[in-house]
């Protein structure tokens, strides 16, 4: 039976490869969610910071 377990190691690294781009598209997209949230608290920040400044310098 080595046709058989030759097509059945195939179909095992066809479904690990499947899995692995699965994987990977989900942690880019989760990065990508982490840096988003990172840049909107940053952005945030600066501009409670800097607002009132302003309101300081032109009232």
């Amino acid at each position: 039976m080595p046709a058989a377990d030759s097509l059945r190691c195939r179909i095992d690294l066809l479904l690990s490869l499947r899995n692995n781009k699965k994987r990977r598209s989900a942690m880019f997209k989760f990065k990508h969610s982490k840096v988003r949230q990172a840049g909107l608290i940053l952005f945030t920040t600066a501009l409670l910071l800097i607002v009132p400044n302003l309101n300081r310098l032109f009232g």
